[in-house]
């Protein structure tokens, strides 16, 4: 009797049939953990935010504004507001030109008056969409 070395079309079919579903998964939970992550940035830069409004009222008797009153919404515009210009008496804005925001998930945007102001953050390309109010309140919506 000879011996046939090697495999069948069978096992190998279901070889790679079990790469494969080990594979969706991992990349599944991968985009998870990445959105999570950028969750928790945007998160962190509200806060940021949130100190840097109580300084730019304490120095000029209003809380910082993007544009209007009441809500906003978020865009590269309002972000690069919220940035500033570095060196500039006249578009500090809230970060005075240090950019920690457009790398970011998110796009960003804040309302202000003297007594109270709002930060939101939106997804670029999702729904998520975070608020933070002046009571350090943080708000999610349509985010899973």
């Amino acid at each position: 009797m000879s011996s046939v070395k090697g495999f069948t079309l069978i096992e190998l079919l279901v070889v790679i049939a079990i790469l494969g579903i080990l594979s969706t998964v991992a990349v599944t939970t991968y985009n998870g953990y990445i959105e999570s992550s950028a969750k928790t940035a945007a998160e962190n830069s509200l806060r940021a935010m949130s100190i840097a409004q109580r300084e730019y009222k304490s120095n000029n008797g209003n809380f910082y504004s993007t544009g209007g009153s009441g809500t906003c919404s978020p865009t590269t515009t309002t972000t690069a507001a919220i940035i500033g210009v570095p060196n500039s008496s006249s578009a500090l804005g809230l970060f005075g030109g240090i950019d920690n925001l457009t790398s970011q998930r998110y796009n960003f945007c804040t309302t202000g008056d003297t007594s109270n102001y709002m930060l939101v953050a939106k997804h670029k390309t999702a729904t998520c969409q975070l608020t933070l109010d002046n009571f350090n309140i943080l708000t999610p919506s349509n985010c899973d």
